[in-house]
């Protein structure tokens, strides 16, 4: 296999790119701020693919964001744990651990939004209305918590076992009007 043939290789270029490459429309966010390649990796994609490995469907990731691309501060994440690692991100403490502001309102089961609003306003992010104010179940009696749990990007909280219920529904009619029709 030609070495320009591994997707890895785009990544490796691309990183090199971002850091040294005054050109690239990411420059200033990347070589411009310091970081770096370290000599290891800079000189030889095999060296890089050998410390990271295939992607197979990872990212590669910086841990410390101000930190150089190097086999200590580098790691292969998803897209969502690479989100959760942007300098732009907002972090709270939840059950005693650090987490973005997005990944706290998935585990508290609130909209994002309210977490940044309570940010702004000095409050605990896991500060709740009285219980009488917050819905709990949805009107079926499905918990709103964990997996079942969706938040539309409007805040509302939706049930996912009703949500999995109206579409078998809907496809059963859907397919019994095909049925009809021919």
């Amino acid at each position: 296999m030609r070495v320009i043939d591994y997707p890895e290789y785009r990544v490796w270029r691309s990183m090199k790119d971002r850091c040294f490459r005054a050109k690239s429309s990411v420059f200033k966010y990347y070589g411009g701020r310091g970081i770096t390649v370290c000599d290891r990796w800079c000189h030889s994609f095999y060296t890089f693919l050998s410390d990271m490995g295939r992607a197979e469907g990872r990212t590669l990731d910086r841990i410390d964001n101000d930190g150089p691309y190097s086999p200590e501060n580098c790691r292969r994440a998803t897209r969502h744990e690479q989100a959760q690692n942007k300098r732009n991100n907002r972090y709270v403490d939840v059950d005693g651990r650090r987490v973005a502001a997005s990944e706290a309102a998935r585990l508290l089961g609130i909209a994002p939004w309210t977490i940044l609003r309570r940010l702004d306003a000095n409050l605990p992010p896991d500060s709740r209305p009285p219980q009488r104010l917050r819905k709990t179940h949805c009107k079926q009696g499905h918990p709103f918590s964990g997996e079942n749990l969706y938040i539309r990007p409007n805040g509302a909280q939706k049930c996912r076992a009703c949500a999995v219920v109206m579409k078998a529904r809907w496809k059963q009619k859907r397919d019994a009007q095909l049925v009809l029709s021919h």
